[in-house]
């Protein structure tokens, strides 16, 4: 009998974390034989491999995969290629997951068989513990019933049917920041069903040192160059009905891109303004968004398509 979960967790540069993380996973509640631990090492520079090593020497169901250094898409990627669970389930390297959390999940998995499990996490903020989500008792629906309720998240908090995966040719882009943001808006549109757990199985930890929570510039080019691009061409090829999901998705993710660039220097905050001007086309997504703060952004961006920083800088003036 094969694996019914593959539980993938890239590790660069997190040797005080990557124990827990690692243990969380390893100590659980259901046969070692029924699933298994992938731990790519992406370069890491610290003792984290060391540590990865030592850890996962005492657990028979762990694989450690090391690789030169190409991100955490890639070091995912890798992970998926290697895997032979039924499911796989991705856990960043500075988070855990609950106790005894596994057989609930399989339980579930089996009984309802979906393309994607949805679960609840949690930010661990200076010992406090602050719940994302609160589904209650929320029966399977398709992918695109649950995008038309709350905005995708990250690709964590969902466990995600192998097959579908590889039947829809889903992975994530390598090299870019936010890829989640590319990765799960179009997971969840194929998705033909998604259950819910409500119990919180994913506790992320506010590492102040996270890419996630870091400001680099890139973060804003990648968005707008990239993630927004892909999305949009993606939303071309959606069904009339459903495009708002994806004007309103590309025009948030517009706003982060323009948001994260204030406080940069002004040739970062020009070359912004320049990639956002060639893509220009982006700013139909914000006209036909059914937010009125959007609409009000795609008309001025329209009239002043070559100083979008500067006119989104100044409507956030009036927005506080």
């Amino acid at each position: 009998m094969g694996k019914i979960l593959s539980i993938i967790i890239p590790v660069y540069n997190v040797e005080k974390y990557v124990e827990k993380c690692i243990r969380s996973c390893a100590e659980q509640d259901i046969p070692s034989e029924d699933y298994e631990i992938i731990i790519i090492n992406d370069g890491s520079r610290d003792n984290s491999l060391s540590i990865v090593n030592e850890v996962a020497s005492e657990y028979e169901n762990t694989l450690v995969i090391s690789q030169s250094n190409k991100g955490l898409s890639a070091a995912r990627n890798a992970g998926m290629k290697a895997s032979q669970g039924e499911y796989l389930m991705f856990v960043d390297s500075d988070d855990w997951i609950d106790a005894n959390c596994l057989g609930e999940i399989i339980g579930k998995l089996q009984e309802d068989r979906p393309d994607c499990l949805a679960i609840c996490s949690a930010d661990v903020i200076d010992g406090r513990i602050v719940r994302r989500q609160e589904y209650s008792d929320e029966a399977p629906m398709s992918g695109i019933s649950y995008l038309k309720t709350e905005p995708p998240h990250c690709a964590p908090f969902s466990i995600w049917k192998a097959s579908f995966l590889e039947d829809n040719r889903l992975s994530f882009v390598n090299g870019i920041f936010h890829e989640d943001s590319e990765f799960t808006p179009r997971a969840y549109y194929f998705a033909k069903k998604v259950s819910f757990l409500n119990r919180i199985i994913y506790y992320v930890y506010q590492n102040p040192n996270s890419i996630t929570r870091s400001i680099n510039p890139k973060k804003s080019f990648d968005l707008v160059d990239i993630i927004c691009l892909n999305l949009s061409e993606f939303s071309d090829n959606v069904d009339g009905k459903d495009k708002v999901i994806y004007h309103n998705l590309i025009s948030l993710l517009l706003n982060n891109a323009l948001a994260n660039i204030v406080g940069s220097s002004k040739e970062v905050r020009i070359r912004l303004e320049k990639s956002v001007f060639e893509h220009r086309d982006l700013f139909k997504h914000l006209i036909k968004s059914d937010k009125l703060k959007y609409r009000l952004e795609g008309l001025l961006f329209g009239i002043f398509p070559r100083h979008t920083v500067s006119v989104y800088q100044l409507l956030s003036l009036f927005r506080r």
